[in-house]
């Protein structure tokens, strides 16, 4: 049972084939296989759609039975000829070419030119053909179709024109096959033979254009491809007698063979090896093998269904009723997987490979094979054979003794043991009229065992009883007769069976659709008698049981249907077949169950191959699942997958398929126009029958006005469908559909153009699909969609890389827009590789200016140079930002003025303001203004205001601060730069926060979130959002502070902004840390510790490092604060950031103070004071009074008069300096401080007026929990 491929149920169509009788035309439905009269157009017993198919022959066209050898017409041989439609439904429309996945043999005789030799022309001849015929005989009862005749042997293909899901097994079968049938002819004419001839068999899997190619004369039907090309080169280098099959051959059949090692070999004309292996042998038992190893993944979520299949079990063991279940779903749905599943756990003794039964029932187990449907009562054969313990390999004689046994124990020492005198016939009667001379118990168990023999193809001489060859059974004229008879002897040998075992059966038979119509109805008569045989049945298939047993009188079946997966069980099967309990991306498990549609099987499948082909992997540092949703198309779909639907999409019309595979060249979706237009004609109706049995589906708004669009239901069949348009007839194809859509045009979004480029690129027109994918990515990042921009780059990069790779201009372009559009996502590393590689195609040598071409080139490696010099401040390695400023200015020259200068300056301006010279800074910013003035550059004039104003601010000149902040605000706001305009809000706001008036600036705060909502602009709200909730944690208002990093953080997840994050968690550990929750607090900053190592953002870093170490000070980790704490001074220095120098010495100075190391404390403070004496800048200012605060505490545990009088004298000096900068909340913590200090030591009201000032100051900046610290 294990190792079978299911197919998909979703397109249900039949083929009926002709079977010829003299007088009438008898059809047989291939989906229920019941017989239909001539002419009808559905099956009359299942109802699905006809499409009549036989062999048509070379000569004169007419259509012959499938099983027949020579046309009926003319009287010529049938081997050349191919599946297709009548002439009266087709007219004289080729058979359209095709790409197939299917499996080619080769396979070459031996021996025929010592024919030649030895015997004359007429007698070689005759040999010859009787030979080829033997071995087609064996191609065409599996399946196989004839390509051609070579001089020494033949080539076949399995899988085409018509697909089948198990074609590797189909051609492995048929090489035994052809095997055995030469030794039988070796053996038959080997008289006339001088010596045995032998035979060597390739067989390789892959696509393979098949079809109808222009010869001189006439049209022949042919496989061509690499994959015909490696089978015959394994058939010649192949040694006699064996058979060699490539990898994807042997993928297909390694459940049902034994094969030697692999074995690597060279092909021609091919960079890659080749991997062969020899098949040595078919394992006779795999049908009913069960292997609990290959079933390591059981289903998720089938407790149900699989308690139900216990339950009836149960009820046939116990003898209460009798059961008949139906495990009904679509192909790789789980239904034999949670068989075998039932089986391992609740029918077998032990889970080793050589597992029995439990004694508890005799059990009968079958499975149906494709392959042979042509063989009547094959299921039945294999189950009885197994019962009476014949093997494959075993004589006549030994199987004969095998059946007489088992009939003697079953039929007579059971049912006639208690009649004297009468024995079991040990010898078999030769005669009528002997047989009828015998005791009448004794011809009941001569009777069955002639029929037996027969269904299980057992020769006996002289089977005068049994007149019924297992080869015959075929015969149209006498079917009906001869399948009663057999049905009732197999119902009698089960009835005998009951009897004597003196338990119930129990059968279990899988893949009942793939039966022959002889076990069908075998099948169906047993279910009748289940009730009289008091047993039990499991059958498990793709049809609803109606299509099967369209009554069943005596017994009500159970329906078990495996459903598909829905969200939350999709993640956790997911996660069970990577064996790993990690979260996966949202985007990755949304792929999934789009390519999926949630069957588990396709689930399983493509996850193992996204794994195979890395488009799932695991990040080495922090083990995270990585998505690379560009792989998908690369690593292709999974083989069985492919097999499924090819083989569906074989069983519809032509004039269907034709129009499938239009709808899968214009794409996942496509639109009613456009696919009219392709197929010149009204095809609306086939549409709507394909919308109702769910193959696409229609949309409600369409992209293009006016016309309908739809969309493949699976993406996964739109793909498979594609893959049969030949690769010649693609591109005529894309051509035409971007012709169309460029009509369309006026239609502009992201995804409309990504079409149309890739349209363009599929037919070979570079230039135009490198237009529409640049533009396709501006207009993505213009709508700040990072992944929709990211996916138009690398299309465009991977155009130019693949067709034009000297362009070094485009790939220039394509560098920089990458390092622009990581830049912005905070991905640093990742923009500086590509800012780099922008540089080297640009022709500059490192990061010198040694240009080799105009003034243009010189600008644009200024430019890559101020960008990487911005990525590089961003992470605060200032010197290395610093020498490519000075490399940029150098190339731009002193004389002109530029807009790139400009931005240029403006960056270097940013560098003195993170090292606190704001002197310096603020010259840059003048200077940047002056040249945007003279260029006439009014965004670059309001962005120059707005950094002057910030450093006015930190200052401390707000009058200034608000004047330029004005300016810019007036100005955006008339050219209705609303975005820009946002920013100029925030602007306005902080300076009324710095002048002490928190209320307004939060107004302009919020006004700016009001703008970035409106604009959709997702990373500029989370920013601002931030740094609103950075404002609620100054003023103590904690919970509204979460409230707003929260948001942040959902906001950011939406343009998968990976810097947001260690932003999130150090901001929301702080906060904790602030209302108390210490733990909470240390979890956060450590989960922030380790992403913000992977962005490289030293000043994040320090930031994260400073805030550990208050938090692990608190929480007594003594060792672990002064160690990170150290890391961050180090940093600092290193860097030179002298800001963050400062906050890393004051928060040592505190956890020195906290463990009472109060001279090490002192000397942290007085080391930040002398950083902070350099200038009078807001930010200096302010960590000189929080040094001094500290000084201040630190004096006071001192506890003498000298102590005291230098902690009044820090705490007078800390109140002057935070009330000249007016930091509210800072201020309100030191009055507190001060004024419990001076009830401590005085105890008269000055430290009562302190602390009231301090409550009062906590109160009109919300700081409510700072106000409860005064009720303890």
């Amino acid at each position: 049972m294990a190792g079978r491929v299911s197919r998909v149920a979703s397109l249900q169509f039949s083929i009926y084939f002709p079977i010829f009788t003299i007088r009438a035309i008898i059809m047989i439905c291939t989906s229920c296989r019941y017989e239909i009269p001539d002419g009808q157009k559905f099956c009359t017993n299942c109802g699905v759609k006809l499409i009549f198919s036989g062999v048509g022959c070379p000569s004169c066209k007419s259509v012959n039975s499938p099983t027949g050898k020579y046309c009926g017409n003319c009287g010529e041989s049938l081997a050349t000829g191919i599946m297709k439609r009548s002439d009266h439904e087709q007219g004289e429309r080729p058979i359209q070419e095709e790409q197939k996945l299917a499996t080619a043999l080769v396979a070459v005789v031996q021996g025929f030119s010592s024919l030649d030799e030895n015997l004359d022309a007429t007698q070689a001849k005759q040999l010859m053909e009787r030979c080829s015929a033997d071995l087609t005989e064996q191609i065409e009862i599996f399946g196989g179709v004839i390509d051609k005749y070579t001089v020494n042997g033949m080539i076949a293909v399995f899988g085409a024109p018509i697909s089948y899901e198990d074609h590797e097994e189909r051609a492995i079968m048929a090489s035994f096959g052809m095997q055995r049938a030469l030794l039988d002819f070796n053996d038959a004419e080997k008289q006339f033979i001088p010596e045995p001839m032998s035979l060597k068999i390739g067989l390789n899997t892959g696509r393979m254009t098949v079809g109808q190619v222009n010869g001189t004369q006439n049209k022949f039907y042919t496989t061509l491809g690499d994959t015909v090309n490696l089978a015959s080169m394994l058939s010649h280098i192949g040694k006699p007698g064996q058979i060699l099959v490539g990898n994807k051959t042997y993928e297909g059949i390694k459940h049902a063979v034994v094969v030697g090692k692999p074995t690597p070999i060279k092909v021609k004309g091919d960079e890659e090896t080749a991997v062969i292996r020899q098949v040595k042998e078919i394992i006779s038992n795999r049908h009913i093998r069960i292997d609990g190893d290959q079933f390591d993944d059981i289903f998720f979520d089938r407790h149900k269904q699989i308690g139900q299949l216990k339950s009836a079990f149960q009820q046939v063991i116990e003898g209460k009723k009798s059961e008949l279940v139906y495990i009904c779903g679509s192909p790789l749905s789980g239904k034999t997987r949670m068989l075998t599943e039932f089986i391992l756990k609740h029918l077998l003794l032990d889970q080793g490979r050589e597992q029995k039964p439990k004694q508890e029932a005799v059990f009968f187990y079958g499975q149906g094979l494709s392959y042979n449907k042509k063989k009547p009562f094959y299921l039945f054969s294999e189950m009885l054979q197994r019962f009476f313990g014949i093997q494959g390999n075993e004589s006549v004689d030994e199987r004969q003794k095998k059946t007489t046994s088992v009939i003697a124990e079953y039929v007579w020492f059971n049912e006639f043991k208690s009649i004297k005198n009468i024995k079991f016939p040990t010898a078999l009667p030769r005669s009528r009229i002997i047989f009828d001379r015998i005791n009448p118990q004794q011809r009941e168990a001569i009777r069955l065992t002639y029929y037996l023999t027969s269904i299980m193809g057992i020769p006996f001489e002289d089977n005068f009883l049994a007149p019924i060859r297992y080869d015959e059974i075929q015969d149209p004229k006498k079917a009906a007769a001869q399948r009663s008879a057999i049905i009732q002897v197999i119902l009698d040998l089960l009835r005998y069976i009951r009897i004597g075992a003196g338990a119930p059966l129990f059968f279990i038979l899988d893949h009942i659709e793939e039966c022959d119509s002889e076990t069908i109805e075998t099948i169906r008569a047993i279910s009748q008698k289940l009730p009289d045989l008091r047993s039990g049945m499991i059958l498990v298939g793709r049809s609803p049981i109606e299509k099967i047993f369209p009554t069943i009188k005596s017994l009500e079946p159970k329906i078990i249907k495996p459903n598909p997966f829905g969200k939350n069980q999709l993640s956790v099967f997911t996660k069970q077949v990577l064996k790993n309990q990690d979260d996966l991306p949202t985007s990755y498990l949304d792929s999934l169950s789009k390519r999926s549609s949630n069957i588990p099987g396709f689930v399983e499948l493509l996850v193992k191959k996204d794994l195979q082909t890395y488009t799932l992997t695991r990040n080495e540092d922090n083990s995270r699942w990585i998505f690379d949703a560009y792989r998908i198309e690369e690593a292709g779909i999974p083989v069985q997958i492919v097999k499924i639907i090819q083989t569906l999409f074989d069983k519809i019309s032509p004039e269907e398929k034709i129009l499938l595979q239009k709808a899968a060249l214009i794409g996942e979706k496509f639109w009613l126009g456009l696919l009219s237009y392709l197929c010149d004609q009204s095809i609306e109706p086939i549409l709507e029958n394909f919308v109702e049995k769910g193959i696409v589906t229609a949309v409600k708004t369409s992209y293009i006005p006016g016309d309908r669009e739809f969309y493949f239901t699976r993406c996964t069949e739109r793909r498979v469908i594609y893959e049969t348009i030949p690769k010649s007839e693609r591109k005529k194809y894309h051509l035409e559909v971007a012709t169309w859509l460029e009509k369309k045009i006026s239609i502009k979004n992201a995804y409309f153009l990504k079409i149309l480029a890739s349209h363009y690129q599929d037919a070979n027109r570079f230039e135009e699909s490198y237009q529409y994918y640049q533009e396709a990515g501006e207009y993505a990042f213009r709508k700040k969609n990072i992944v929709g921009t990211s996916h138009a780059l690398q299309r465009s990069l991977d155009l130019v890389q693949s067709y034009d790779p000297q362009d070094s201009r485009k790939l220039t372009t394509l560098y920089e827009r990458f390092g622009d559009l990581h830049r912005y996502n905070d991905r640093y590393q990742e923009a500086t590789k590509y800012y780099y590689q922008a540089v080297e195609h640009n022709f500059v040598i490192e990061t010198g200016l040694q240009i080799d071409g105009d003034r243009q080139t010189a600008q644009r490696n200024a430019n890559l140079q101020r960008k990487l010099a911005d990525v590089y401040q961003t992470q605060g390695n200032f010197a290395k930002s610093q020498e490519l400023i000075d490399s940029a200015l150098r190339g731009l020259g002193d004389d002109d003025a530029s807009e790139e200068k400009a931005r240029v300056l403006l960056l270097l301006t940013d560098i003195f303001r993170k090292r606190g010279d704001y002197q310096k800074a603020e010259h840059y910013a003048t200077s940047a203004l002056n040249m945007a003035h003279e260029i006439k550059n009014n965004s670059l004039i309001w962005q120059c205001c707005d950094i002057i104003g910030d450093i006015h601010r930190v200052l401390l000149k707000p009058s200034n601060a608000v004047k330029y902040f004005n300016y810019a605000y007036k100005g955006r706001k008339e050219a209705e730069k609303m975005g820009e305009l946002a920013q100029s809000i925030q602007y306005l706001g902080l300076s009324s926060i710095y002048q002490g008036n928190t209320e307004k600036g939060l107004r302009y705060i919020q006004k700016s979130i009001s703008f970035y909502e409106n604009l959709s602009m997702a990373k500029e709200l989370a920013y601002a959002t931030n740094l609103c909730g950075r404002i609620h944690l100054e003023r103590g208002s904690y919970q509204q502070a979460l409230y707003f990093f929260e948001r942040g953080r959902q906001l950011m997840e939406e343009t998968r902004n990976g810097l947001y994050l260690p932003i999130y968690h150090y901001y929301t550990g702080r906060t904790k840390y602030c209302i108390g929750e210490l733990k909470e607090s240390f979890y956060h900053l450590e989960i922030a510790a380790k992403q913000v190592e992977e962005t490289e953002n030293i000043k994040l870093i320090i930031k994260v490092y400073v805030e550990t170490c208050r938090v692990s000070t608190e929480l007594r980790y003594s060792g672990k604060a002064l160690n990170i704490i150290e890391m961050a001074i180090d940093m600092s220095r290193k860097m030179g950031l002298e800001p963050l120098m400062t906050r890393s010495l004051l928060q040592q100075a505190e956890s020195h103070l906290t463990l009472d190391y109060r001279q090490s404390a002192i000397n942290s403070c007085l080391k930040a004071l002398e950083i902070t004496e350099k200038n009078d800048s807001y930010e200096y200012l302010k960590l000189r009074g929080v040094a001094l605060r500290i000084l201040s505490d630190t004096y006071m545990k001192a506890k003498d008069k000298a102590g005291e009088s230098k902690a009044m004298t820090c705490y007078q000096e800390s109140i002057e300096l935070l009330e000249k900068i007016r930091s509210p909340f800072l201020l309100a913590k030191t009055y507190a401080n001060y004024g419990f200090f001076m009830k401590k030591i005085r105890k008269d009201e000055i430290g009562d007026q302190y602390i009231k000032k301090a409550k009062d100051l906590f109160e009109k900046v919300g700081a409510r929990h700072e106000l409860t610290k005064f009720d303890e």
